[in-house]
């Protein structure tokens, strides 16, 4: 599993949450990605651990798909 909190550029804060970080990675991949690149990440946990990562969505996806 994996949550994140999200905040846009016009400040508005998003929750989500995913079953597996594959599911995250194939919804950002659709013809229209689920979320912008730029929307700012506050917190990430995956399969309950919060994980240390500064960056925007864009810099997450490259970090999840490099591992």
């Amino acid at each position: 599993m994996m949550k994140f909190k999200v905040k846009s550029p016009m400040g508005s804060v998003i929750e989500d949450e995913f079953e597996s970080i594959q599911e995250f990675i194939s919804l950002q991949l659709a013809d229209e990605a689920l979320y912008p690149d730029n929307f700012k990440v506050l917190e990430l946990e995956i399969d309950g651990k919060a994980v240390d990562f500064e960056g925007d969505l864009g810099g997450l996806y490259d970090y999840l798909t490099a591992q």
